[in-house]
């Protein structure tokens, strides 16, 4: 533990100045003694499993709850969305893949988007620079994202906005690998009332 901070002493001199209004304190020097904390040195990932297949949502909420961590969404499904942990840039936020280094050369970023969230299956969270291990976008800290074997099955969902997504997997039978196809769309679309009447605003769609 930190032990707390402390000063000799304190002196007060009055100024040089022309004034008696104005003072001058002058402070020695402050000593800080402790010792670092076993914590701090070697911090452990925090390791989320995922017994299903998770929607949009939430894998979105799994990842603004991790500690230090904030995603930043642009818009619906179709736009840009990055994470950033610890009031660091997205460039410096390393985002992989099974072990595998996403962010572009080219931005230093990486759009979660581009990943259907049916797909993930575990995440590891390192809320601690480690540049050293995972290059220079970590300098911040690391996302991995584990994605889940396919399975036999077929997944339809559909939502507001005209959401609408259909997958469906196989899984590895032994001779050959499994497979996992899917399509998302998103609309984006939707009505609001006018005094003119019932009016349809259109916006950006989205397919993946």
């Amino acid at each position: 533990m930190v032990s707390p901070l402390w000063v000799d002493a304190i002196q007060v001199e009055p100024s040089q100045s022309t004034t008696d209004t104005i003072k001058v304190y002058h402070l020695p020097a402050i000593d800080v003694f402790g010792n670092l904390s076993p914590v701090l040195s070697t911090l452990e990932p925090v390791i989320i499993s995922l017994d299903r297949k998770l929607t949009r949502n939430e894998a979105a909420w799994q990842l603004e709850n991790l500690p230090g961590m904030f995603t930043k969404s642009y818009g619906g499904p179709g736009t840009l969305q990055t994470a950033t942990i610890g009031g660091g840039a997205a460039a410096h936020t390393s985002v992989m893949i099974d072990g595998i280094p996403m962010n572009s050369p080219q931005n230093g970023m990486f759009n979660l988007a581009q990943i259907p969230a049916s797909v993930l299956e575990s995440i590891v969270y390192l809320g601690h620079g480690g540049g050293a291990l995972n290059s220079g976008a970590a300098l911040s800290g690391t996302v991995n994202l584990g994605f889940r074997d396919p399975s036999d099955g077929v997944t339809i969902s559909a939502g507001s906005y005209g959401y609408r997504f259909i997958e469906g997997g196989l899984s590895n039978r032994g001779y050959a690998p499994g497979i996992v196809i899917g399509r998302m769309q998103y609309d984006g679309n939707y009505h609001y009332d006018t005094n003119a009447g019932r009016l349809l605003r259109h916006n950006s769609d989205s397919q993946q």
